[in-house]
């Protein structure tokens, strides 16, 4: 039987995603962002020959119907228009602090910013540029100014959030 032949009117993804859910169909592949699902989740469908790529965030789901799709589920989280500091943040918000470079030598005509990120249950990495005592960005020039910045920091008492076990410190630079 020619099933194409037999569907009157138009089908769209989120009925493809009704039949999926409602089948309880598992996808074949997927990938949290390390800020939790909340900040980006991919699922990956496998449809007869093509893939089903669901992704997105709690503000916005997209969907894509592909031939294969890579290995880097997390690229589909990112935006190609986000620059400089902020494309840090969103690499450590995609994949985790861990996976950001921490600066480790001066280097002229760079800027050094912090980033502060805490862990939460769950497990959840947030992350965000530091500020100073006016609420600002921490901007620094020197990699000695960020590491006094975090020297201060860590000298005092550590508060923790709510559900947060610990936090960080990450020197980057721009």
């Amino acid at each position: 039987m020619d099933y194409t032949t037999q569907i009157s009117g138009e089908i769209t993804i989120g009925d493809i995603m009704d039949l999926i859910h409602g089948n309880q169909i598992e996808p074949c592949d997927e990938f949290t962002s390390a800020a939790g699902s909340d900040c980006g989740r991919v699922e990956v469908f496998e449809i007869g020959s093509k893939y089903l790529i669901k992704y997105g965030d709690n503000g916005e789901t997209n969907y894509e119907i592909m031939d294969e799709y890579g290995p880097n589920l997390g690229e589909w989280l990112e935006y190609d228009d986000v620059e400089g500091i902020y494309k840090i943040i969103q690499q450590a918000m995609i994949y985790g602090i861990a996976n950001v470079e921490a600066a480790s030598e001066q280097h002229d005509d760079c800027e050094y910013y912090v980033l502060y990120t805490s862990h939460l249950y769950g497990p959840v990495e947030h992350t965000i540029i530091s500020q100073d005592d006016d609420g600002d960005e921490a901007v620094f020039s020197t990699l000695n100014e960020a590491q006094e910045y975090v020297r201060t920091a860590d000298s005092g008492p550590m508060y923790l959030g709510h559900n947060e076990y610990s936090q960080q410190y990450t020197i980057v630079e721009i």
